[in-house]
């Protein structure tokens, strides 16, 4: 009957994740440095995308490496928004497992909820840039078993926490 339960208060997690969730997940991709240009390439004319930004000196914490920069790169296309993180592969654990994120209207009282349905949170809120985000990841034996990053935007002076949707 615990189990059930588990899996319950995790469902419902899950679901409120996507419901505050804006525009849907964002998907993550780790890329080499060599393969950064035609993999950006090749995705744009498949998708028919545009690139919104391409930040040589993006700051490091969002990869782990708070003490250095990294080229990262947004793009958007039908298929949605697609956060392209170019490194050299050494990160620490959990960076580079998460592949999917979401954005969240209140990140703490998200978090809140999912520790209490037995979620984990791999990654503390940090700040980088305008924005707050934690990497989480659910149970073993549970759907979704994955690793997400959740994050939510300030902008000063707005009442709207949430700025453009990008983690």
């Amino acid at each position: 009957m615990a189990r059930w339960r588990q899996h319950a208060a995790l469902y419902s997690f899950h679901t409120a994740i996507l419901q505050s969730a804006r525009n849907g997940s964002r998907n993550r991709v780790y890329v080499s440095a060599d393969r950064a240009d035609s993999f950006a390439k090749g995705f744009l004319a498949f998708s028919r995308g545009k690139t919104v930004s391409d930040d040589a000196q993006a700051p490091g914490i969002e990869i782990g490496r708070p003490q250095t920069t990294y080229r990262r790169i947004r793009i958007e296309s039908a298929f949605g928004k697609l956060t392209v993180l170019v490194t050299d592969g050494q990160l620490p654990y959990p960076y580079g497992r998460e592949v999917t994120g979401y954005e969240v209207a209140n990140l703490a009282a998200t978090l809140s909820k999912g520790e209490s349905a037995g979620v984990t949170v791999l990654v503390a809120p940090y700040q980088a840039e305008q924005r707050e985000a934690a990497i989480v990841q659910f149970p073993e034996g549970t759907s979704p078993k994955s690793t997400h990053r959740l994050t939510i935007d300030f902008v000063e002076g707005s009442t709207d926490s949430v700025r453009n949707g990008w983690f």
